[in-house]
């Protein structure tokens, strides 16, 4: 209580929106694992300016362990892949927050506030008080950047690319990764998480050769992956193969498919799209009343990998590319087999919301 005391006397004169993650009144022991971001990004619509250390530590009230962020569920994969998923599970062994509190949209915008040592010193006295038995910090040029230099350590890159280290107090490893909000493919996550998992079980030191030595096939799958070649444009023959394939589709027009009654996309030559069937490039969707669902929709297809163009003016619900599909598919199966088992599944999450009105 002492520690969200000082919080809240630091923030609420700064007269802006604040808050951690994880609900740290539930907590009642010390943390396996604590992971940090830089701050976070709900862009000051969730909670109120004044706050009391009570409601501080109540954390994000929209927070939840099956929620579907892509950072959320990118960082679940990583652990799974490592066999410690069940750190992620257990709202006693697992805290997640931030090193900053106030809210942003982006993290860039974090300068337009006068932040300082006090502001980050604020973390140190929660590592102080949680002693977690390790740390992971979402992002290695920021997060992970500052904790450093709050301790004013140097750190050490254990896999380049992959994760770096170093020690807090002498005596909790912490470690920096790519943000998981970041594109992973399938063999950086797999060599990740089991190099986080062989660590916090003590199964080998944190030394790079160490880990070269143990994870030999999971870094030249990585390393070969990160060689491949990318795909920019679909190629004749699986563009054929996925036209053939969507004559289960029904026609919108020349271009779009129905996806459902109310949601159509096409296939362009670089990427999948998708949006609402009925659309004014004068309404955005995100502020127009006659798109229903429109905000639920670009959440859910953003956690298949789909981004909004800020070209479209917001007249599309998402856009991926299709190199996305050849990261995250790995070649398990033909492109446009999986391409087009993905809409299905679209398809079907989609009617399932539709169906809630």
């Amino acid at each position: 209580m002492d520690w969200a005391k000082k919080v809240v006397n630091v923030y609420n004169p700064m007269g802006v929106y604040f808050y951690t993650q994880s609900n740290l009144l539930q907590l009642h022991q010390h943390p396996e694992v604590l992971i940090l971001g830089i701050n976070p990004g709900s862009e000051g619509s969730l909670l109120e300016v004044d706050r009391t250390p009570e409601d501080f530590l109540k954390g994000n009230p929209y927070f939840s362990k099956d929620v579907k962020w892509p950072l959320w569920s990118r960082l679940n994969s990583i652990f799974e892949a490592g066999g410690i998923s069940h750190l992620l599970k257990d709202d006693q062994l697992f805290v997640w927050s931030n090193m900053f509190h106030c809210d942003t949209k982006h993290s860039q915008e974090l300068g337009k506030y006068s932040l300082n040592e006090e502001h980050i010193a604020l973390t140190k006295e929660l590592i102080n008080v949680l002693q977690p038995k390790f740390i992971v910090c979402l992002g290695t040029q920021d997060c992970f950047a500052k904790l450093i230099s709050l301790y004013q350590k140097k750190s050490k890159s254990l896999l380049p690319g992959v994760v770096d280290y170093f020690l807090v107090d002498e005596k909790i490893p912490a470690y920096g990764i790519y943000h998981t909000s970041c594109r992973y493919t399938r063999e950086k996550k797999v060599l990740l998480g089991k190099v986080l998992g062989a660590l916090y079980r003590g199964e080998v030191v944190p030394d790079s050769e160490a880990l070269r030595n143990l994870f030999m096939t999971e870094i030249k799958a990585f390393e070969d992956r990160a060689k491949a070649p990318k795909i920019h444009k679909m190629d004749s023959e699986t563009f054929g193969m996925l036209s053939k394939a969507l004559s289960r589709y029904e026609h919108f027009d020349k271009n779009w498919h129905y996806l459902t009654s109310d949601i159509i996309f096409r296939l362009a030559p670089n990427y999948v799209n998708v949006r609402h069937k009925i659309f004014d490039v004068n309404h955005n969707y995100l502020s127009a009343k006659q798109y229903p669902y429109a905000q639920e929709l670009i959440t859910l297809l953003a956690s298949y990998g789909f981004e909004l163009n800020k070209e479209s003016k917001g007249t599309s619900l998402g856009q991926k590319r299709y190199e996305k599909y050849q990261v995250i598919n790995n070649d398990s199966m033909p492109l446009a087999q999986y391409i087009i088992e993905e809409l299905h599944k679209l398809q079907e999450e989609i009617t399932s919301l539709f169906n809630k009105k």
